[in-house]
């Protein structure tokens, strides 16, 4: 984890960090620097933030292409909610099959886009979410990719 700093000027007996992760336990010291130097850090303090409740919003998908044989995928972040997104989730449904068996695979929660190793003969349905600590969120509107010609 990295350290989190909150610089204070002046009398301040107050300070603000930001970032934090839900449900993380932290340890808060406090320390004074002047001229002289930095003074002695205080002894830590530890306290949890509290768990995460919201789940992050819908991803916007914003371009879908075949690049050679694989369907590549874009979208727009989605909020992430009160916790951070650590994986996305991409759904690809073949069109037109009798019982189509859908195609799912994960990138990681910083990703913005995906290349599916599916069959470039078939149309195909493909939709976007995220995860966080709390939860999924919805998924993205679905987009229709056409079959790639021969």
């Amino acid at each position: 984890m990295p350290t989190l700093t909150a610089p204070v000027t002046g009398a301040a007996s107050s300070g603000t960090v930001l970032s934090l992760v839900a449900s993380t336990t932290y340890s808060v010291t406090v320390s004074n620097n002047d001229a002289g130097g930095a003074g002695t850090a205080s002894d830590p303090l530890l306290f949890t933030t509290d768990p995460a409740t919201e789940p992050p919003s819908a991803p916007t998908i914003t371009h879908s292409w075949w690049a050679g044989s694989s369907l590549a995928l874009t979208w727009m972040p989605p909020s992430p909610g009160n916790s951070a997104i650590d994986v996305n989730e991409v759904t690809a449904v073949g069109v037109g099959e009798e019982k189509p068996t859908p195609y799912v695979t994960t990138v990681s929660g910083s990703a913005t886009s995906a290349y599916l190793s599916v069959d470039h003969t078939t149309g195909w349905s493909v939709s976007v979410r995220a995860h966080n600590a709390a939860g999924w969120g919805p998924p993205s509107q679905a987009v229709f990719v056409p079959a790639l010609d021969d």
